[in-house]
Order: structure tokens, then C-alpha cells, then sequence
């Protein structure tokens, strides 16, 4: 998988998805080779998930995810 991280400090690179752990760094990206899913953690620490598997492993594996759903007040 790749990691894209806004800071600078570490260049993009690509690692065993076993080895990430998806801790918030500001604006990160992770994603296949193939680009069929993403993660995206932005700086306002929300997190963005991808992808028809990927979201359907989440929420398999996170009943309540529909609580924590970001939304805009007066946006639909």
C-alpha cells in the first residue's frame, strides 16, 4: 500500500499494509497500488474511508459507524 503524508517530513512510500497503523499525522493518505480503496485522515481528525469492500469491512466491524458520520449543519 502507499502512505501520502502532508508534512514533509516523511516522503511518500510504500509499506506491508501490516506494518501501518493509521495514526493521524495531519492530512494522510493510504491506498493500494491498484487505487481501489483509500483512507484519509484530514487535520480536523476526521477519517475518510473508500472503497465498496472497504466500507463495507467498516462497517461490518463498527455497528454504530452511522453515529459518528460528519455532516455540515443546514447541508443534507
Amino acid at each position: 500500500m502507499w502512505q501520502i503524508d502532508e508534512s514533509g517530513f516523511d516522503p511518500e512510500f510504500e509499506m506491508d499494509p501490516r506494518l501501518c497503523s493509521f495514526v493521524r499525522r495531519g492530512e494522510t493518505y493510504w491506498s493500494s497500488g491498484e487505487l481501489d480503496w483509500l483512507v484519509y485522515s484530514s487535520h480536523e481528525e476526521s477519517i475518510t474511508f473508500a472503497g465498496r469492500w472497504l466500507v463495507g469491512a467498516v462497517k461490518a466491524a463498527w455497528p454504530t459507524w452511522s453515529e459518528r458520520l460528519y455532516t455540515v449543519p443546514g447541508y443534507p
